[in-house]
Order: structure tokens, then C-alpha cells, then sequence
């Protein structure tokens, strides 16, 4: 396995990664430092090294304050289903307080008759401090979240964190998910907080006092300490958890409490619109698909890939109406209204296992399949395990198998980070990928992301100042996060490997479609890798990169169209 690795990161190298993993965990505009920090970091690891390995800690921690800090949307399709997947009680609340839904959690256990926000509490002081919270964090405010210790009206105490929702255009009024612990204290988060700041189990009981509400007169009264030594001991405390005073250490543990509770899995089915539909396979998993082009044409099943997705322009469409072609989108495992995979890190294994049951359910004999980027992988896989059901592949902007690692330093920056961590880690991979997603929600971190991503040659450059292909790609980065980036990481685990086993295996056409600027998919590197199998052959597309279907989409349509008739009249004359 080749490498272009000179040196090995040094000791204050690996600090400053841990703390721009954190740092954007906390504040997602961080991403493009951390990107440039990671960058530097990981093109001098080895993969599977030990200081790899020691990371892999800090992005689990990181990952789950990412996702429990920033990936609440405005636009669930219900607010009832939003609180439902809280495990622990929440509350959906307007700029008011009013209550627009609650789970049972909150109606059984925090207030089961209250209105408001403000009816929990019992004490005047504690309504007027939790109204504060929820004014702070307004449009222009940095922090999301907010966090604060209550004493409810039944008496008991309770740690609250209020998060005010994104809203992707901006439009919607202000809403905030109030989520609450079911304990102040919980001994298996509180062995968290002990290993994350290094606290003695002294130190550690200390701190379960102080955040329970506890007096240090009282804690040296049970343990006959002076009150002394027990503030002593809590500068300590302060000292290793970075913070300024007893309250902001009280605040850490309970943001460490609300962070780390989990939601529930959504069972809910999918929204279904017009020209889409939804395949549930035996196993119970479903597929969604969407039909575009000609409505009784030749069926292709199209595969899109990591990033794009499979939105159309109305000229691609249009001419593959022209063509008589019908194309059915599938979403893949774990992107869009698709299931994820059962597991993640078997994506190529659960993919095989699924296409009969996939070409059956749509009533396809036998298809052609057109893929986009990483979708010729998947594509592959399905002709060299069933070729009795495939045709043949068509790869717009395919990827080729990657035998030696130093290739990936010819990759865009963003691509070559993504295929670097995704080697490292499946963890690591879905942090960066969550970062870069939550920084991706602003304006400025989209425009920013498409153009890390789809800057690299002159036309994609022009094509992505369209509002049309602008949307379709960020329709596209919207199918990743529905599910959470599983698809993604999947994909990124096996796409950025040497998959040319199911190549060797293929018994049918290869086609790539190359544009000449692109830099994700270089077309050399598809010429290469076709000139060992006499079964694969190259087209290049001068003037095209990566999105070579939105710039130039009569060509790609009518090479679509040819492969798709001499695929087919094969087939017949065999």
C-alpha cells in the first residue's frame, strides 16, 4: 500500500486536532479551521496507527454533542413525532412559552396540566431566569443551546437544556425543543465526566453534591470534612473542568447529562410524493424511488452517488424523455427516504442481498443501470453478482477502484480529507461529515462546501451559479443527512478501497462517461483502469467535469441512450 507520508504528527499536533474536533462540535463555524487542522493532521497517520487509534475516543464524544447540539430541524414533518424520539421528557415550545407538543416523558413526569414553559417552575426567580434562556438565544446569537438547573413545581430539581431550531430558509417563527433529565445525576455519565476531566473519585462525589443542589455546610456535615477542604477540593474540580465557578462547573455536568441522553428510533414512514414511490424488501427495509423522463418509456435504473443525488435539470430530463428513457431513481440505503443498512460497514454486502428483491418489486426483468460518482460501485455489484438481471453500467463521473493510497493526494481538498478519515475510521468520517453539514446549514458554510466540492473545473464553477443546479445540489446534500450520514459513511468506507473484484467478475459493459476537467474523477484514471478489461471502455466529454448530466445533458443523454440500445440488442442476440 502506497503512501506519501513524510512525517508523524507531534505531540502538540495531536493536541491541537483534539481541541479542533471539539471546538467545532461546539461551534460548527469553526469547520473551516478544523478542516485545515485535520487536513494537516491525517496526511501524516498512518490509517490504522496508534495516534488514529486515540482519536477515535474524542470523535464519539464530539459526535454526540454535534448531533445533540446542532441536528434538530425546524422542518420536521410533525412536531409530535419531533418530541417523541426524545427519550428522556420534551417539549416543543414557542417564543412565548406556549406548549405546541410534548411527549409522554414530559406529561407524566414534569407537568402534566401546565400550559406554558414557565407554569413547571415554582419559584418566580426560576420562571424569570428560564425566560432569559429562551430570549438569549436569538437569530443573531451564537449559541443554539441553553442550559439551566430548575426546581419544578412538585419540588423536585431538574437540568434543562432549551435548543432553539434551525430553520433552513428562515421563514418559520422561533421554536424551541425543551429537553429535560430524568435525574440530575446519573453514575454512568457521571464515569464520563470523571474520564473526560480527569476528576479523583473524590472530586467525582463532589461534584454529583454540588450538582444535585447540596450545600458544601452540608456535604462536610456527612463526611466530616471542613467546609474548607471541601472548597478546596472544588477549585480542583474547576481547575480541570476549565470552568470559572461552581455554577459554570453545575452547568457542565448537566450539559454532559442532557447531551448524552439518546433519541428514539424513528419508525414513522416516509413522506410520498408525486412520481415517487416506496419498495419495502422482505427483510422489512424500504427503498424509495422517484420516476423521471418518459412515463411508459425503456426503464434504466439510475444510482446516484455520495453527494449529488439524483436530481435532474429539466433539459436532462426532457432529453431522456426524448430518448424514450424512463429513469427510476432509487435513494439509496441510508440516503433520502431509504432505510439505512442494517450495518453500515457492510454496505456492498446488504446492497447485493437487496437487488433481486429491488428489480422484482419494480418489475424490471432485467435493466440497464446508470450510476453517478460513487453509484458505479453499487452498480458493479449488482452486475457481477446478477447478471441475468443487469445489462449493463453507464458511470457519469464514475470513480475507479483505488489500490494505493498515495493516489488520494491528487484528490480536491474535501474529497481527499473524506477519503483519508474514511480510511482511519467509520466515526471520524461521520464527524467530519456532521460538522461540515451542521456548518453547511448558514449561507456562507454552503456556499462554501459546494464550492470545496464542485470548484474545481470551469464548468462545474459556472454550472453551480445556476439557481437550478445550486438547489439540485443542495437537494442532494440534504439526502445525506436525512438518515443521519449513514449511506454516506458506508459508501466513503468502501468507494475510496479497491473494489475491482466485482469489475474482474463483470460479465457484461462497462461504460464510463469522463468529463475532461474533472478532478474528483480524473479521466486518466478511468483510462487506465479500462485498459485491463476488455469489457470496459471510456467516453470523455470536453468542456465537462463532475456534473457533466447538468452542463451538458443532450450529449450525456444520448450516450445514455446508445448504451442503453446496444446493451439491450446484446442481450436479445445472447
Amino acid at each position: 500500500m502506497g503512501s506519501n507520508q513524510t512525517d508523524t504528527p507531534s505531540p502538540q499536533q495531536l493536541l491541537d486536532t483534539i481541541n479542533a474536533i471539539y471546538e467545532v462540535a461546539l461551534t460548527p463555524d469553526h469547520y473551516e479551521a478544523f478542516a485545515e487542522q485535520w487536513d494537516a493532521y491525517i496526511a501524516q497517520v498512518d490509517p490504522i496507527a496508534d495516534d488514529g487509534v486515540d482519536l477515535h475516543e474524542h470523535f464519539e464524544k464530539a459526535l454526540t454533542i454535534l448531533d445533540r447540539l446542532h441536528t434538530v430541524f425546524l422542518d420536521e414533518p410533525d412536531a409530535q413525532l419531533l418530541v417523541d424520539s426524545e427519550i428522556g421528557p420534551a417539549a416543543l415550545i414557542e417564543a412565548s412559552g406556549d406548549i405546541i407538543a410534548c411527549n409522554i416523558g414530559w406529561r407524566n413526569g414534569i407537568a402534566q396540566t401546565s400550559s406554558t414553559l414557565w407554569d413547571i417552575c415554582s419559584e418566580l426567580d426560576d420562571r424569570e431566569r428560564l425566560r432569559s434562556v429562551v430570549m438569549s438565544l436569538h437569530d443573531i446569537a451564537e449559541p443554539r443551546t441553553g442550559f439551566i438547573q430548575l426546581t419544578l413545581c412538585e419540588g423536585s430539581t431538574t437540568g434543562v437544556a432549551i435548543r432553539r431550531l434551525f430553520s433552513p430558509h428562515g421563514e418559520a417563527p422561533s421554536r424551541y425543543l425543551v429537553r429535560m433529565t430524568r435525574t440530575l445525576w446519573s453514575d454512568d455519565i457521571g464515569r464520563l465526566i470523571a474520564a473526560e476531566f480527569k476528576l479523583t473519585d473524590a472530586e467525582l462525589a463532589l461534584l454529583r453534591r454540588m450538582t444535585i443542589g447540596d450545600r458544601f455546610s452540608d456535604v462536610a456535615d456527612e463526611t466530616n470534612r471542613s467546609v474548607e477542604t471541601l472548597k478546596t477540593q472544588a477549585r480542583s474540580i474547576y481547575r480541570k473542568m476549565l470552568a470559572s465557578s461552581r455554577e459554570d462547573a453545575v452547568r457542565i455536568a448537566l450539559q454532559f447529562h442532557l447531551v448524552f441522553v439518546g433519541r428514539s428510533p424513528k419508525t414513522s414512514a416516509p413522506n410520498v410524493g408525486a412520481g415517487q414511490g416506496m419498495v419495502t424488501l422482505p427483510d422489512g427495509s424500504r427503498l424509495g424511488w422517484t420516476q423521471k423522463g418518459a412515463a411508459d418509456g425503456t426503464a434504466i435504473l439510475f444510482l446516484h452517488g455520495m453527494a449529488v443525488g439524483h436530481g435532474f435539470t429539466k433539459r436532462f430530463t426532457d432529453e431522456l424523455a426524448n430518448h424514450n428513457l424512463k429513469a427510476i431513481c432509487i435513494d439509496r440505503p441510508g440516503y433520502g427516504r431509504s432505510d439505512p443498512y442494517r450495518d453500515w460497514r457492510k454496505s456492498v454486502e446488504h446492497w447485493s442481498s437487496m437487488v433481486p428483491a429491488l428489480l422484482d418489486a419494480l418489475d424490471l426483468k432485467k435493466v440497464t443501470v446508470v450510476t453517478h460518482t460513487t453509484g458505479v460501485l453499487y452498480g458493479c455489484v449488482a452486475a457481477a453478482n446478477f447478471p441475468d438481471r443487469i445489462n449493463g453500467v453507464c458511470a457519469l463521473a464514475g470513480g475507479v477502484p483505488i489500490s494505493d493510497l498515495s493516489m488520494l493526494a491528487d484528490y480536491p481538498t474535501q474529497v481527499r480529507i473524506m477519503s483519508r478519515t474514511a480510511h482511519m475510521s467509520p466515526t471520524a468520517l461521520r464527524f467530519f461529515l456532521g460538522s461540515s453539514t451542521v456548518f453547511y446549514r448558514s449561507e456562507k458554510g454552503r456556499r462554501r462546501i459546494i464550492e470545496r466540492a464542485y470548484g474545481h473545473s470551469l464548468s462545474d464553477t459556472k454550472a453551480i451559479a445556476t439557481t437550478e443546479i445550486r438547489q439540485l445540489l443542495i437537494e442532494g446534500l440534504d439526502m445525506i443527512a436525512h438518515n443521519g450520514f449513514d449511506g454516506f459513511v458506508g459508501d466513503g468506507l468502501r468507494i475510496f478501497g479497491d473494489w475491482s473484484e466485482f469489475v474482474d467478475r463483470m460479465r457484461v459493459p462497462l461504460h464510463y462517461v469522463i468529463g475532461e476537467e474533472d478532478t474528483v474523477c480524473p479521466l486518466i484514471w478511468a483510462q487506465s483502469f479500462a485498459q485491463k478489461y476488455k469489457h470496459t471502455q471510456v467516453t470523455p466529454i470536453a468542456g465537462a467535469g463532475q456534473l457533466l448530466h447538468h452542463t451538458q445533458p443532450e450529449l450525456v443523454a444520448e450516450i445514455i441512450a446508445d448504451f442503453v440500445e446496444s446493451t439491450t440488442h446484446k442481450q436479445l442476440e445472447s
